[in-house]
């Protein structure tokens, strides 16, 4: 792969379309800057000089509460977001999955958890780059699956039937 005198990528003709693929999620980095640090300094200060902003997007943050979450047990939260087009169809954006940790209050409580984050680059869960727009609106669905990882039941081997 070479690169041009307007920094932008020139793809060798031997790749795939699959290799073009995935070298366009991978962002280009044009701007470097040498820096060195004596061996007996702690620190340095560097300028790099004038950045361009680039790969601009969105974070979306979500909050929710577990209510009800019985004492001594932990819980498995999976949150899923999917992005959803003008036609309601929908397309993956992500995947959360976490582990609640068991609370040790005397009965059931609601456990609030907070800044669930996803990255959302510019160009949309399906792909359209050239719908890429900062300012353009976009709808999400999420949704949650929760359950206990704990619980207190015992199987009793004595009473399995033999064949």
């Amino acid at each position: 792969m070479e690169v041009n005198q307007t920094n932008k990528t020139i793809l060798a003709n031997e790749e795939t379309s699959a290799d073009r693929n995935i070298r366009q999620c991978v962002e280009y980095m044009p701007y470097a800057a040498e820096v060195g640090i004596r061996g007996c300094q702690d620190s340095i200060i560097y300028d790099l000089g004038n950045v361009d902003l680039e790969s601009t997007g969105h974070i979306i943050q979500l909050r929710m509460t577990l209510k009800n979450v019985y004492p001594g047990r932990r819980v498995a939260l999976a949150v899923l977001l999917n992005e959803v087009d003008d036609m309601g169809n929908e397309a993956k954006c992500g995947l959360k999955t976490i582990t609640v940790p068991a609370h040790h209050q005397p009965s059931s409580t609601d456990i609030e958890l907070r800044s669930i984050r996803f990255v959302l680059p510019d160009d949309d869960c399906y792909h359209n780059a050239h719908y890429a727009s900062r300012c353009r609106k976009r709808n999400f669905i999420a949704r949650t699956i929760a359950h206990y990882i704990d619980h207190d039941f015992e199987w009793d081997k004595n009473t399995e039937e033999t064949d």
